[in-house]
């Protein structure tokens, strides 16, 4: 066959809420470039929008449609095989690749089983789907006569025997760039979030993730070529600087060059004013290099300094095959960010082995005390493709789950619909049920608290008065209802009640089920978000009139000295200012206060508000350039939208997210 047509596909879902999460299709990229360089001659389309594909399909018929496959897109690419055998049957050669595929034999039967595709390539899939595309193009007929191929599994059906797997070790010299040759440029227009991978696998085991699993070399990118896409990336997108700069790395940082490609981004910035943020996982152990990395990005960088923890419980560190920093090094590391002003961020996870109500609560609470600015709390959920996926692990384990839409991923396309779903871990031989809808609740606060930073100066200061945070969050969300209280509040606990507790389902089909009828209720269209935290985030922060005045009462509860209440009520005025008017851009009015809150902030809370007294100041409230341009880069492509929604993509758009937060300015009054 002298002439091969090959679709491409990485398929998204496109509503008024992705829009600020789709991004630039980089590992078919990767694919389409490799097999390009060795077949110049192949006919190679890449898509994301899965309707467009399915156009082009309809139009010519391809030889081979492969498919980029994970959690957030299994339904959808389930739905386009369905519409390719529609179209031609068997005569069209499926193929899946990505994160979600396992290693062993049974769980690739069941995906292919599930699917109807005709093979996967596990791992790294340039190889296995060259050797796919070189059988194609040796063969007479269309699709090929199926042989055993090194790195591809056929579907039970063709009775192919199975060969070894490739190894996670090809040359990453061999795979041309896909940004530098044009391949991705119909991306770079400011509706996707561009990718760039300067590292390959991750010498880490951790079992809740799809890369633990793997085993090979780790590899880097030629440095030349990874400095020449940062360039080409931030000339394309200079005009969008509302769009984060991903690297796709596991551990960036953990090569001593990565310092030059952090600097070289950080070079970009000055000379393209892109990126404005940048989002990355860092090295999971801080070495010289990784924190060199983060100095230079501290600027930019979506997360600051991350620090890597998931538990603190060390029988769960164990069952997950994890090891953490000790306390000493979080503890340098913490101190050195203060010094470099660089904002820390950590990740907990409920929901893994050995982990108990208890135990996770304290963690909370300590990695506050210790001085970490941003606490992620995540309810753990099965990962397709992971070691905690597997039958042994659940059962050993006694994981009990349940499923919950993923966000707004559903869809009607080519009269067919399809609905993704998070398998969320519910319960297991250490927490029950209740315990997990407890950390629900504390998860929400603190996300919000210490994440969104609503209101943060003020339960920082009731947390170093010696009130315990859990029981302020409780206070919180589980008020005293025989009380007065202002009835928008209690409508607002009500409405966060019914969401939390209407989420899940015991099966995949009920959240199709019901996201169909969500889909239609809305006249084909997505409905409100799914995502809860986010949500009722966006609420709290932008929408909710009442807060001043439940903060307040909230603290009459629980302070009894009026020294403290009167640092209160002043820390209370702060917060009710500092959050920018996205719609309006405009500053606030300038206030008063005795205590440098910039300071205490960058002592990481650490120590009594008190510490920090200047006496009275005025505050000015102003927002800085970096701020202004997001903010107004926003606003041009969302401002159409209902307040809600405007709100919701704000928080999942603007990043970093003290950038919707003013500068706070202490000069002496005269």
């Amino acid at each position: 066959m002298s002439k091969i047509k090959i679709l491409l596909i990485d398929p998204a879902y496109y509503n008024k809420y992705s829009q600020s999460y789709l991004t630039v299709p980089l590992g078919i990229g990767y694919i389409s470039s490799y097999i390009n360089n060795l077949h110049p001659n192949a006919d190679i389309e890449i898509h994301k929008n899965p309707q467009d594909a399915l156009d082009s399909l309809s139009l010519i018929k391809p030889n081979i449609v492969g498919l980029s496959i994970f959690y957030w897109n299994t339904a959808l690419v389930k739905l386009m095989i369905r519409q390719i055998r529609k179209m031609y049957g068997d005569s069209v050669l499926i193929v899946l690749g990505g994160q979600s595929i396992d290693d062993l034999p049974t769980l690739q039967d069941k995906m292919l089983l599930e699917t109807n595709a005709d093979a996967l390539v596990p791992g790294e899939g340039e190889l296995g789907f060259a050797n796919i595309v070189e059988s194609l193009m040796k063969s007479k007929k269309s699709p090929a006569t199926y042989e055993a191929l090194e790195g591809v599994v056929y579907h039970p059906r063709h009775k192919i025997k199975r060969v070894k797997s490739i190894n996670f070790d090809i040359s990453l010299l061999d795979i041309p760039s896909p940004y530098l040759n044009g391949s991705l440029d119909k991306f770079l227009c400011g509706d996707y979030e561009p990718i760039i991978q300067t590292s390959r696998l991750c010498p880490y085991t951790c079992v809740f993730c799809t890369v633990g699993k793997n085993d090979g070399k780790l590899r880097a990118f030629d440095l030349t070529i990874t400095s020449q896409e940062i360039d080409y990336i931030a000339d394309k997108m200079r005009n969008f600087p509302i769009k984060t700069l991903l690297l796709s790395d596991d551990n960036f940082g953990i090569f001593e060059r990565d310092a030059q490609i952090a600097q070289h981004i950080a070079d970009a910035n000055k000379k393209y004013n892109y990126p404005k943020s940048v989002y990355f996982y860092s090295d999971k152990n801080l070495t010289k290099s990784s924190m060199e990395v983060i100095d230079k990005l501290k600027n930019l960088s979506s997360q600051g300094l991350p620090i890597a923890l998931q538990s603190s419980n060390k029988e769960t560190l164990k069952a997950v095959k994890r090891k953490n920093l000790s306390d000493d090094k979080i503890d340098l590391a913490i101190e050195w960010a203060s010094e470099k002003n660089i904002h820390t961020t950590t990740e907990l996870l409920f929901g893994l082995p050995f982990e108990t109500k208890e135990s996770f609560t304290q963690s909370m609470k300590q990695i506050v005390q210790r001085g970490i600015d941003s606490v992620l709390c995540h309810n753990v959920f099965v990962l397709p493709g992971s070691e905690m996926d597997r039958p042994y692990y659940r059962e050993e384990h006694q994981l009990k789950t349940k499923f919950r839409l993923l966000g707004s991923n559903y869809a009607e396309v080519a009269g067919d619909f399809a609905a993704e779903h998070d398998e969320v871990v519910v319960g297991s031989k250490d927490f029950n049920f209740e315990d997990f809808l407890v950390i629900r609740h504390l998860n929400f606060m603190f996300y919000t608290v210490f994440t969104l930073d609503f209101y943060k100066w003020f339960f920082q200061l009731l947390r170093l008065e010696g009130i315990d945070i859990v029981k302020i969050f409780t206070q919180f969300m589980h008020p005293d209802r025989t009380k007065q209280w202002p009835k928008e509040y209690l409508k607002f606990l009500d409405d966060f009640n019914y969401s939390v507790e209407n989420e899940l389902f015991d099966t995949k089909e009920e959240v199709t089920a019901y996201a169909k009828k969500c889909w239609e209720k809305n006249d084909k269209n997505v409905g409100e978000p799914a995502r809860i935290n986010i949500l009722f985030g966006a609420r709290l922060i932008y929408m909710e009139n009442w807060v001043y005045d439940v903060m307040l009462e909230i603290s009459t509860l629980l302070i009894d000295d009026t020294n403290t209440l009167n640092k209160t009520i002043e820390i209370l005025d702060i917060c009710k200012r500092e959050r920018i008017d996205l719609k309006n851009n405009s500053s606030k009015k300038d206030t008063v206060c005795r205590y440098d809150l910039n300071r205490w902030k960058k002592a990481k809370f650490k120590n009594k508000i008190d510490d920090f007294y200047i006496g009275v100041h005025k505050v000015s409230f102003s927002i800085d350039i970096d701020s202004n341009e997001k903010i107004s880069a926003f606003n041009k492509k969302f401002s159409d939208l209902e307040d809600l929604d405007y709100y919701y993509s704000a928080i999942d758009s603007i990043s970093p997210r003290h950038k919707t937060l003013h500068t706070l300015t202490f000069k002496e009054r005269n």
